[in-house]
């Protein structure tokens, strides 16, 4: 590879690794997203050279993901003076931008392509809450690389999260599974 991707960002106030979206059950004026403000990059290996792929001063980029021909990049965004991530493609040039979920009151995240052009994902869709935290749960999703056909594939009560593509094709993820020991 001649050049790698990355999101330039701040990070999000709570220090717990799953409270990185969405927001507290108990407080509606407390949310867990970075604050606005990121940037999609390019950074050239040989010559060193960082291009900003789309920036934005309002909202928040994260969990960028390339697409196996190398053309396209996949991201979760949170638009200015909004709460919840929404997963985008486009480009990797910046253009043919568009959006492949929505919907006010979850978050969806942690995107990846999957081999048959499908996509596998994080939502709070499931809505179940972390229990020592009020902080929301999520599950994996699967949908059409157009964003249609969703389907819930996990029903943890707490956490799936990280889901990544073994060259096999089979899929790998985090579980939490709160017992409370």
């Amino acid at each position: 590879a001649e050049e790698v991707a990355f999101i330039e960002r701040d990070v999000y106030k709570d220090g717990h690794y799953y409270r990185n979206f969405g927001g507290d059950a108990m407080d509606p004026n407390d949310w867990h997203h970075a604050p606005d403000g990121s940037r999609i990059c390019r950074l050239n290996l040989k010559t060193r050279k960082q291009t900003v792929v789309k920036a934005v001063e309002k909202g928040d980029f994260r969990d960028l993901r390339v697409s196996y021909d190398g053309r396209r990049f996949l991201f979760a965004y949170r638009a200015g003076e909004t709460h919840n991530y929404s997963l985008y493609e486009m480009g990797t040039d910046g253009g043919g931008l568009r959006q492949l979920t929505g919907g006010a009151g979850w978050d969806d995240f942690g995107p990846e392509y999957l081999p048959d052009g499908g996509i596998i994902f994080c939502s709070s869709r499931g809505k179940r809450f972390i229990p020592c935290n009020h902080a929301q749960g999520a599950q994996l999703f699967r949908m059409d690389g157009d964003g249609g056909n969703l389907l819930m594939l996990s029903a943890n009560n707490v956490r799936d999260d990280r889901p990544a593509i073994m060259p096999n094709g089979l899929v790998l993820y985090d579980r939490w599974e709160y017992v409370d020991t």
